[in-house]
């Protein structure tokens, strides 16, 4: 029963294009841009591509030397909900697949676009603003 207002409630805000293509959800999206919706009659979340795998396929699977298993987008698109694109696989290889396809490669520190209070240019800037004498600083 729970299945059924389950997928209800998930193809309702789904749209849906061909058998290729992304379907979307249009409900509410994470910052992260993942859909989530409410588990009926819980007072529990569920990410939306999670839910397009478990209303189509069953409870996901317990894999070995794991809690439980992550559903994957085989098309990178976060609010993707189309069953095609959806596989099962564990967190590690989750992050694998996040690094072969050169996502969630986050710059850090001085390579972070807004930078970081130990970074290269910040540096500078108190040197350059300081009144105190300093030493020369080689071009750079």
């Amino acid at each position: 029963m729970l299945n059924h207002e389950l997928a209800q409630r998930l193809w309702a805000r789904v749209s849906r294009g061909g058998p290729n293509s992304c379907w979307l959800w249009t409900g509410y999206t994470r910052p992260d841009g993942y859909g989530e919706m409410g588990i009926p009659k819980t007072r529990r979340t569920i990410l939306t591509h999670r839910a397009a795998w478990i209303v189509t396929n069953g409870p996901l699977p317990e894999l070995a030397g794991f809690h439980g298993a992550v559903v994957m987008h085989t098309c990178d698109v976060p609010a993707c909900c189309n069953p095609a694109h959806l596989i099962v696989g564990t967190q590690k290889e989750n992050i694998a697949d996040c690094h072969a396809k050169k996502r969630g490669d986050s710059p850090l520190g001085q390579r972070h676009p807004w930078g970081h209070p130990h970074s290269h240019h910040l540096g500078v800037l108190r040197v350059r603003l300081s009144t105190r004498p300093q030493r020369k600083i080689p071009p750079g």
